[in-house]
């Protein structure tokens, strides 16, 4: 249990992976198993591997499995190369950058759905002249199995006796029920490729190397796609009913006792559809900005519509497995590493109006550039908010920024000696009564408080004096859930890395610059940060950059800031390419940029620039806190 233990708290991305790699594994073959089997239990209101469709459904499962390894395998080795990162072209009217592995996955989604789509649709058509012949050989059996028929919308054929000559008019009943068929696998595909990237630690960033942030896009986009295929898969169904018996008879029907489970459960399809619906509006980026609390518990409605939608159809869950599976380990060692509180041994509020947070008493080995979500008991026992680390994890010797030893609510300073050959720092502990807990490292967060009064910054501020007493700061309990995020491959080995920072995308850049100067290797960084506060040069955590002694005795490092306020705006396209032409041709550079979206855009595009016109590669990351 000790070695268990260990392993989920300081490796738990590659814990996460294993373990849900060998469930979905074991899901996919359950999956198998039972689309053959006829006389299991399906508790789904429709449990399309039965009947008619039996063999398009089986199909449909396999053809999406497979499109999903063909696809990862492609995406895999498309990042770890500079040729998805180029720039295709830009949507008209907005700032959208379509680059190369964005067009790659667009056209892999739109055209296996389009292809799914297709196949349902001729199989609906199919599916009616079958129907059409049976009602010609046996008119009687014909009409008692259209009676009992609830999802299709058939018209009379004309005469005939085969069915190369039976001719079925194309209706708008005919219309919908393709409509309503064809649409339904779409649902549950899109729905599946939505729940891939809300696992942290799952098969986008563990597998396949994608950072957290860029996976969130294909969650959003898949979202907004699984909410138009399900109303076009409802209004297939609905709308000729209505038309037919209007809106007060067919509610009427639609509201009926049930007879059985499954008219029990009629309804589970049309209340997801409408929670995906309700979720979709209150994550518009103007309504998730303006209050995140509203859209984080909107958002968990999402779960209760995933489980109607795994009720109203077995094709749901057959599509989502792997991605649930991955989502429920990711959450267990999530949850597993929330149960080891740290402690906030300071909170300052800094000249330029940024708040530095330090804690000490988390153990957990973080890489430069992720975040970490934050839950303070004291402020609310439900609400987390992310971070990103401004520290560097495992400073050695030559660090400028001493260990601290904390006790009580006192703290002494002590040089800051390696204990090992590796340069692990001295240890710093931290005593509350008679509980002793020992840290490798204290992390330094930098947040920016909002305007608005209470706020969780503003009531952290006023939490943090609230603890002081005459003898100091009693230390605020802290849960802590991470770290996340992720670098691309190959960024931290780039011969040349440029950090740019806007306002408070400061903290990631820190953290880079930092590991980049404690390695104390043959790297070069270069970090530029710009900012509106006149006392942004101020800050504690840039100051300790700027005195960090590999920067003052080398001379391949720069630092710089830009105070909009005082020195203008800052020309970033002009700012990268002169960056850049330091470097040699073949040399390879890694640019990370964390700011307004203008900010980020002129940014990519100057690397596009300059890919055009060098031979060594160029790895490019975003973070951008208006996206």
């Amino acid at each position: 249990m000790g070695f268990l233990s260990t392993t989920v708290r300081n490796n738990p991305q590659r814990v996460v992976l294993f373990a849900a790699l060998g469930l979905s594994i074991l899901s996919i073959l359950a999956v198998a198993l039972l689309t053959q089997l006829q006389d299991y239990t399906c508790w789904s209101e429709t449990c399309a591997e039965r009947g008619t469709y039996a063999y398009q459904n089986l199909v449909t499962i396999w053809t999406f499995y497979a499109w999903l390894v063909v696809t990862a395998v492609a995406v895999y080795f498309a990042q770890q190369r500079n040729w998805g990162a180029e720039i295709v072209f830009r949507l008209p009217f907005t700032s959208y950058q379509v680059t190369r592995m964005r067009l790659m996955v667009f056209t892999a989604v739109f055209t296996l759905q389009a292809g799914i789509f297709a196949y349902w649709w001729r199989a609906a058509d199919q599916a009616r002249l079958v129907a059409a012949i049976a009602a010609l050989a046996n008119p009687e059996t014909a009409a008692s199995a259209h009676h009992h028929r609830r999802h299709e919308h058939d018209e009379p054929a004309a005469a005939g006796t085969t069915g190369a000559n039976i001719v079925i008019p194309f209706t708008f009943d005919i219309f919908c029920g393709n409509m309503f068929r064809a649409s339904a696998h779409p649902v549950a595909i899109q729905l599946a490729l939505a729940l891939m990237p809300v696992s942290r630690r799952g098969i986008l960033s563990s597998l396949l190397k994608i950072d957290y942030d860029t996976s969130l896009e294909l969650h959003r986009w898949s979202g907004v796609f699984t909410i138009i295929f399900a109303f076009g898969h409802s209004m297939g169904h609905e709308l000729p009913n209505y038309i037919k018996r209007g809106l007060v008879g067919q509610l009427k029907n639609r509201f009926k006792p049930a007879a059985d489970y499954r008219g029990a459960v009629t309804l589970t399809g049309y209340v997801a559809a409408f929670t995906f619906l309700w979720v979709g509006i209150n994550s518009i980026p103007k309504i998730r900005r303006a209050n995140y609390s509203w859209f984080w518990i909107n958002h968990t409605l999402a779960w209760g519509a995933i489980a109607m939608a795994f009720i109203h159809a077995s094709p749901m869950l057959h599509l989502a497995m792997p991605a649930v599976l991955f989502y429920m380990v990711d959450a267990a060692v999530r949850v597993y590493n929330r149960t080891t509180p740290a402690h906030i041994t300071s909170v300052t509020l800094e000249e330029c109006g940024y708040i530095r947070v330090d804690i000490a008493g988390w153990d957990v080995p973080y890489a430069p550039g992720q975040w970490v979500s934050l839950k303070i008991p004291a402020l609310s026992r439900v609400m987390w908010h992310p971070f990103t680390i401004a520290s560097s994890y495992g400073s050695p010797s030559n660090a400028s920024t001493p260990s601290v030893h904390y006790i009580h609510d006192e703290y002494n300073t002590t040089p800051n000696t390696p204990t090992s050959p590796g340069g692990v720092v001295e240890k710093s502990s931290f005593m509350k009564s008679r509980e002793i807990l020992v840290a490798r490292d204290t992390i330094t967060l930098i947040i920016k408080p909002t305007d608005r009064k209470n706020r969780w910054t503003s009531s952290l501020l006023a939490l943090w004096e609230s603890r002081r007493d005459d003898e100091g700061h009693a230390p605020i309990e802290v849960f802590i859930d991470g770290p996340h995020g992720k670098l691309p491959p190959r960024f931290l080995s780039s011969q040349h890395i440029v950090t740019i920072a806007g306002g408070s995308g400061i903290p990631g850049a820190l953290s880079i610059a930092n590991h980049v100067l404690e390695q104390n290797s043959v790297q070069s960084i270069d970090v530029v940060w710009t900012a509106r506060e006149a006392g942004a040069s101020r800050l504690s955590s840039y100051l300790e950059l700027q005195r960090h002694k590999v920067l003052q005795q080398a001379g391949r490092h720069s630092c710089s800031l830009n105070v909009s306020s005082r020195d203008g705006r800052l020309d970033m396209l002009a700012n990268v390419r002169d960056t850049i032409a330091k470097f040699a041709d073949e040399d390879s550079v890694g640019i990370y940029v964390c700011g307004p979206g203008e900010m980020v855009d002129a940014v990519v595009d100057a690397a596009n620039e300059c890919r055009k016109r060098r031979g060594g590669r160029i790895v490019v990351h975003t973070e951008g806190y208006e996206r």
